[in-house]
């Protein structure tokens, strides 16, 4: 049993100052309290932290995009549900140990309790005997007092004077009986004898004092014992109070604890899951990657061909080419999407080179894409096909060999067509996940002669990206 060592140790020690009057050791004080509220403010941060971060992964898109983003997510909350167990954990164990404080306490109480017990008892009895004394010496006295009275009437009978002369004046009994010889009449009756008499009677009167006195001493010391007594019994119920309280959390943080274990048993689950679907998603970016390498180097020289048809036709009397102003790019979304999932080069997660940069915050989904510059629609698939992964995508010809890819848009949400000359920040689409993209997000690419570049060269004017 948990606390058996403890009790035989309080039964002792009860024992040992019951009999003996030995001062028990005080229990070293610990602030359970402080440690107590310490931790339960640290648990209560890190379970409004894990319900934050709940929220985070529900509102995340699974996406290629958000992939190793919500991998992150998932792996900080997995942890942040274990460091919440561990602290409800420590935080069990930490109120064990001030049950236990308590319950050692109160076992200090009840042992002071029988110390002053057991002086209440010995004052009583010691009382006791004071009490049997003073009847005792009472008697006595009583009892020579009256002797002495009987010889003084006996005086008085044969001659020895009046009893008002007996009695008259300032004068005791021994006095008197000292001046006027009064025994000599008295044949029974010794002037000694009558002496000591006197002096019994004197002595027994000033011990009769002194045990009043004592008596009434250890009357003062019971009161004080029954003082000190009620206060141990008042410091023992505050003790049990405080025990049951204790005992009340405890039992409420163990229910606790074992929700949180369950959550941590569901984020684990959870965590297997997503790394099943980014292991298999990996796999079939793994395929799909070289098939759009395949693709863009199609796009790439697609956009070249077009491009000269363009100044050619502008050569022979057609339209004029115009060439890129040069007068920087608009963010191609709203300002407020500017989640970058993964960014243009080569990508670690995925192994390979990425030709642009995907965006793909919360909400995205059939946000409206805009023209990052003015120039010629050479491209717009809006029937929802895969097209080497890229789905319904627009390229935007700005001249000078500059031109814009828009990918992964909404199927019949594409309102451009090949042709079509678009201003900068004109709608040209909506944000979907045609082709390979589970999510909904951008694609965004800028090509010069057809080549991919980093699109972060350019600066965009509504947003804080810069090249």
């Amino acid at each position: 049993m948990r606390y058996l060592a403890v009790l035989l140790s309080a039964a002792a020690v009860i024992n040992l100052t019951a009999n003996y009057n030995i001062k028990p050791i005080p229990v070293s004080a610990r602030d359970y309290e402080a440690e107590i509220a310490a931790l339960e403010k640290k648990a209560e941060a890190l379970k409004k932290k894990n319900a934050e971060r709940e929220k985070q992964i529900k509102s995340a898109e699974y996406s290629a995009a958000s992939a190793a983003e919500q991998k992150k997510i998932a792996q900080i909350a997995v942890a942040g549900v274990k460091d919440e167990v561990d602290a409800k954990n420590e935080l069990i164990n930490l109120k064990l140990d001030a049950i236990d404080q308590k319950e050692i306490a109160i076992d200090q109480k009840e042992a002071d309790i029988a110390i002053k017990e057991a002086d209440i008892a010995r004052k009583d009895a010691d009382m006791e005997i004071k009490q049997k004394q003073i009847d005792e010496l009472q008697a006595d006295n009583d009892e020579k007092l009256m002797l002495f009275g009987d010889i003084l009437r006996g005086l008085y009978m044969n001659g020895g004077g009046t009893e008002g002369d007996v009695l008259a004046g300032d004068r005791d009994y021994y006095d008197i009986l000292i001046q006027s010889k009064i025994t000599d009449n008295v044949a029974d009756i010794s002037y000694e004898y009558m002496t000591a008499l006197l002096d019994d009677i004197a002595d027994e009167q000033d011990r009769l004092g002194v045990l009043n006195i004592e008596k009434a001493g250890l009357e003062h010391d019971k009161e004080i014992f029954l003082t000190e007594k009620a206060t141990l019994e008042s410091d023992k119920e505050l003790l049990e109070k405080a025990l049951n309280e204790l005992e009340t959390e405890k039992a409420e943080l163990d229910k606790e604890l074992l929700a949180t274990q369950a959550t941590y048993r569901s984020y684990i689950k959870e965590y297997d899951k997503l790394m099943s679907q980014i292991n298999n998603l990996e796999d079939e970016i793994g395929e799909s990657d070289e098939e759009m390498a395949k693709f863009s180097k199609q796009i790439e020289k697609l956009i070249k061909q077009q491009q000269e048809a363009a100044k050619a036709a502008s050569q022979n009397g057609g339209a004029t080419y115009k060439d890129y102003t040069g007068t920087g790019f608009t963010w191609p979304l709203e300002a407020k999407f500017h989640k970058i999932y993964t960014y243009f080069g080569y990508d670690a997660w995925r192994k390979g080179q990425h030709n642009g940069i995907d965006v793909g915050d919360a909400g995205i989904a059939g946000s409206n894409i805009y023209a990052a510059q003015e120039g010629t629609v050479l491209t717009a698939y809006n029937d929802g096909g895969y097209h080497g992964g890229y789905g319904n995508y627009v390229v935007i010809d700005h001249g000078g060999g500059i031109s814009t890819l828009y990918a992964h848009t909404q199927t019949g949400k594409v309102t451009v067509k090949v042709g079509d000359h678009v201003s900068k920040g004109q709608k040209i689409a909506q944000v979907g996940k045609t082709g390979h993209a589970t999510g909904n997000h951008l694609h965004f690419e800028v090509r010069i002669s057809g080549k991919p570049v980093n699109p972060f060269n350019y600066k965009y004017q509504n947003s804080n990206y810069y090249g």
